[in-house]
This record gives C-alpha cells, structure tokens and sequence, in this order.
C-alpha cells in the first residue's frame, strides 16, 4: 500500500487533474442526504460523499424575533441573515444546527414576574396563546396562526439559505432535562426557574407533526428529535423515556420516511452503572427504531465525578452511529460560569480535536451571532485546527469536487470519480487509526 501522505498527493492530483472534464459549478438544488458510514473506529453520520460533518448553531424563537432591532439587542436576526451564513460558508462549516429554542422558553419563567406564566414562546396552538395571555379565544386562534406562519417562514428562509451554501441542516426540538409538557397549574416556587412535567407531549408532537413533513424532501435537512431530554446521564433513562423516544421516532418516520433522525441527545456519555450509552441504543434498537438512516447523539459535557473517558462513545460507536451535536468548550475557555465544561479526550484542549481524531461528525455551541461567532468558532476551534495541523478544509474541498465529478454528465468525469472514489474514502478514513488506551 502506498504511504498515506503518497495517497493524499495523489487524491489532490488526480481531481485537480480530473476537473476540467466535470461542471464548473456544483448541480443546483439541495445536497444529497447525509449517510451513515462504517469507519475504521465505528459509525457515524456523513455528507453524501463521506465528509464529517462540521457545525455551528443559530436558533429561531419568539422571543428572539420580536425583540430584533430593541436597546440592548441584537441588531439583526443572524439566523435568517444572508451575510452571516456566508461568513459561516467561508470557514470550514458544512452544516449547521437549528435550534428550536421556544421549548426551553416555553418550560422555563421568572416565579418574580408571574409563577404561572412562562417565557413568550410561539404559540403552535390556541391552547398557547391563552396561557400568555390572549383575551379571547378568537384574538387567541390569531395568535397562533401568527406564530406558526412567522415561524414557518423564517424556517423556510433558513433550510433555503442553508442549500444555497451546500450546507447540511440539523432541526432540532430544544428544551434541556425534559421533553414533556411543563405543570403550569402548580407553577414555579420561589428561586425555581423550570416547571416540572407532566405526562403530556402536545407541544413537541404539534412541532414535529409540522415540521417533518415540511421539509421531508430537502435532501440536506435531517432531524434531532429532542435535546437532552433526560438528565443527567445515560443511567437515568428509563425504559418510559426510550419508549417515549421510540414513539416519537416512529412518528417523525411516518412523515419523513427518507430524512435521518438523531435521537437519545445525551447531555454526557458518562454513567453511573451499567445502563450506558451503548445499553440505552440498543433498547432503543429493540424497541423498533432502525439505525441504518438514524443515529446516536451526544454531547461531551464534563458534569460529574466519573472520569471523563471516551470509552462510552468508542463502544456505542462500534454498533451504532453516532454523532456530537453540541460541542462546548472546556472551562479555560467557556464564555459564561453557566456553560458546563467540555474538554476534549485523550488530554486535548479541545473536544473537536478529538471529534477530528475519532472520525466523529460534531456541532460547536455558542455561534448563535457574529461576535459569538467568531470568538467561539474562528478564534477557537478553527485557530486550534490551524495551528495543530488537523484543519478539515483540505476535505471539504475535496468533497465538493468530488461532487461535482459525480454529478456531471461527461462520461470521463464519471469515470474519474469512480478512480477517485476510493482515494477520497481511504484520505478519510486512515485504515491505521487507533484509539490510544
């Protein structure tokens, strides 16, 4: 076998070469879907030529759209912002994270302002509006209307521009430790900022039942089901919370057969007995829900005692894939006391460092606006990727020419992308990785 760096030069030259025979442009229209591939270390979710996946976050809410433009906040609304999402295109980020954050504003209030009211968020039913405070139940129908016309507009903008830029769209349900309907009637104590649960689910299903279908044909949208909907850790879930998971996944199924769903959303690998990440994906594997366009997702968040070990991943990885979708800094470098602390693995600084070495597609957190932006993204982790030599742009580029090979229709770029197919597989995947003891 050639010698890796001989590969490599070879892959470059020979797509270099090869490219004046494809389109000079990428083929308009969405970009293919994300894949599961089978690495040398485990699974993962991929770009439709095998790429990792690398992302930032913005959000959509309510509360964020109304008070655009307002003293003290933002002046623009960077979610929906064609500058922003080109700066974003510029610095090695092929897919980025929407979060729906109306349903932590919708679980959370201040016991100081009313107890038994929550944050403003989109009213995706009647039933809402009349909670915050609608009069009537007719000024209560046009409330919702409203919301979910303005919500679905602005989520139309963001899926629209995200192909524009050939980027990968993750939509995600963003509430933290739960994922039910918040107990509005007992209310918040004093000093309490979360209600607690019920047993209902009407929000998180009306969201979905709206939102899966809509976009179930845009080949770069994919959905995260829930984020952290348990807490702490994998040994908390019960077997009611993957039941609830595997329902919810078998109903997004329903709507978008073809779309590739995260779920689980674990706050930390680390357990504390034996229902581990890997035991929690295969009862969810049990219970119905099929891994082959689904996958596995985690944040590496540092939040306990147990150490802090990559192991939890690497063996769920080996059966199932799975995928980071929020990574955050460790302690040296978080912008708030309120972040939790995620340091990489195997003494790195940084978790997409690891990410990188494990072959794991992963999502930054804190990119929601410019400045954000780029202190967390380009000052951070893509100054770290620079300066230790492990920068996925190389990578990037290649897969969007590879694209371009396979989507031409001169029949010797096809040709050169089934030469160059395997040399892009190899430069992706190092036979020879190892995960360090």
């Amino acid at each position: 076998m050639l010698p890796f760096g001989l590969i490599v030069l070879s892959l470059l030259n020979q797509l270099l070469m090869l490219l004046a025979f494809a389109d000079a442009t990428l083929p308009p229209g969405d970009p293919p879907r994300v894949i599961v591939r089978d690495m040398s270390l485990g699974k993962t979710v991929v770009g439709s030529q095998g790429e990792l996946l690398r992302g930032a976050t913005v959000a959509y809410f309510k509360f964020r759209r109304e008070t655009v433009g307002q003293p003290g906040y933002p002046a623009i609304d960077y979610a929906t912002d064609p500058a922003f999402w080109d700066r974003m295109s510029e610095t090695g980020i092929n897919a980025v994270r929407l979060v729906f954050f109306d349903g932590w504003q919708r679980s959370h209030g201040d016991p100081n302002v009313d107890p038994f009211r929550p944050f403003p968020f989109t009213s995706l039913s009647p039933a809402d509006a009349l909670l915050q405070g609608a009069a009537t139940q007719a000024e209560a129908n046009e409330i919702s209307r409203s919301d979910r016309r303005n919500m679905l507009r602005d989520f139309d903008t963001i899926v629209n521009l995200a192909a524009e830029r050939n980027i990968y769209l993750m939509i995600n349900y963003h509430d933290t430790t739960g994922y039910k309907d918040p107990n509005f009637i007992t209310g918040l104590q004093p000093g309490q900022r979360k209600f607690s649960y019920t047993e209902g689910q009407s929000y998180l299903y009306q969201f979905w039942n709206r939102i899966a279908p809509r976009y179930a044909n845009r080949t770069h949208v994919f959905y995260e089901l829930m984020n952290e909907p348990v807490g702490f850790h994998p040994n908390n879930y019960t077997a009611d919370d993957v039941f609830q998971m595997s329902r919810l996944f078998k109903r997004v199924r329903l709507l978008a057969p073809d779309t590739h769903l995260s779920l689980a959303t674990f706050t930390t690998p680390a357990s504390f007995n034996n229902r581990t990440m890997l035991r929690i994906a295969v009862e969810l594997d049990q219970s119905g829900v099929d891994f082959t366009n689904a996958s596995i997702a985690f944040h590496p968040y540092d939040i306990s005692n147990l150490p802090h070990v990559v192991q939890p991943i690497a063996q769920t990885m080996r059966r199932y894939p799975v995928i980071n979708t929020e990574q955050g800094l460790p302690a040296s470098l978080k912008l708030s006391e309120e972040e939790p602390d995620a340091p990489g693995y195997f003494y790195h600084l940084l978790g997409s460092r690891t990410m990188e070495r494990m072959n794991v597609s992963w999502f930054a957190w804190n990119t929601f606006e410019t400045d954000q932006f780029e202190n967390v993204w380009t000052d951070i982790f893509q100054a770290d990727a620079i300066l230790k030599n492990y920068y996925w742009g190389t990578e990037l580029m290649l897969a969007e020419a590879m694209s371009r090979l396979e989507n031409s229709m001169n029949p010797e770029a096809q040709a050169a992308y089934m030469m160059a197919k395997p040399l892009f597989d190899l430069y992706t995947n190092d036979p020879n990785a190892e995960l360090p003891e």
